[in-house]
């Protein structure tokens, strides 16, 4: 958990800023997340991560995924990722 975020003011979609908070709760999303600190550390700046290797993260998100595919079989994939419309 951050023990700071800042979150930038110059976001389109902030605006109109009626309620400050349920703006920032309703309104806003990762996009509009400027500065992350935790523990003193700067993990995130004017928007970009810091000392996060990305390609690794996407590598083991895949791996992850492709893991959990192969474990329930393709047709409960399938049936999981095109779930039946409720009327």
């Amino acid at each position: 958990m951050a023990d700071l975020v800042l979150v930038s003011g110059n976001s389109p979609i902030l605006y109109p800023v009626n309620d400050p908070i349920a703006t920032l709760v309703f309104q806003a999303g990762r996009g509009e997340v400027d500065t992350v600190l935790v523990d003193g550390r700067v993990l995130k700046y004017r928007g970009e991560p810091l000392g996060i290797d990305l390609d690794r993260a996407r590598t083991l998100a895949e791996n992850s995924r492709d893991h959990l595919r192969a474990a329930i079989g393709e047709q409960s994939w399938q049936q999981a990722m095109n779930p039946p419309l409720s009327r």
